[in-house]
């Protein structure tokens, strides 16, 4: 929770004032390559967050999906791009800590990370499975939700 709370927060900041800033030759220079990088490992970790069945996994290959974006974001050298990419950090800041929290609550209680053996959640948490079910789709980026701006934003910023 703390790692994807607060510490990948303090490298975006880092990239935002000491990268960018103190180098703007540089990373106007090497922004191509960025781009490149991360949009491969953003199509990558997609596709290995598909086929995972430990719920700590999916949760921490999603945040190295929306730490992607927010790189992505930073290196368009856009002011909308920094803007999503500020939003990006905020808005993970507060799903993704709910999202290990609920992991960490459902193996004290089921003494396993596989999701195949949280069937019937609903039956026995009802309310612990509504807040599960909100963190997911904040996670998803689903329309109305703080990740589904960020990220609209910081695909605006690319494609303009």
């Amino acid at each position: 929770m703390v790692l994807s709370g607060i510490l990948l927060k303090f490298g975006s900041y880092g990239m935002l004032r000491l990268v960018i800033n103190l180098f703007p030759r540089y990373s106007e220079s090497c922004s191509m390559y960025v781009i490149i990088i991360c949009l491969f490992s953003i199509v990558y970790a997609s596709y290995l967050t598909i086929r995972l069945t430990d719920i700590k996994k999916i949760i921490a290959y999603s945040s190295i999906i929306h730490m992607n974006f927010t790189v992505l974001g930073l290196f368009v050298l856009k002011t909308y791009g920094v803007s999503g990419a500020i939003f990006s950090v905020l808005s993970h800041s507060l799903v993704s800590p709910m999202l290990f929290f609920c992991a960490g609550t459902l193996y004290s209680r089921y003494k396993t990370r596989n999701i195949l053996y949280y069937g019937k959640l609903s039956h026995t948490m009802p309310k612990f499975s509504y807040l599960f079910f909100l963190g997911i789709i904040f996670n998803a980026g689903v329309p109305v939700s703080c990740c589904f701006v960020s990220e609209y934003v910081l695909l605006y910023s690319i494609c303009s």
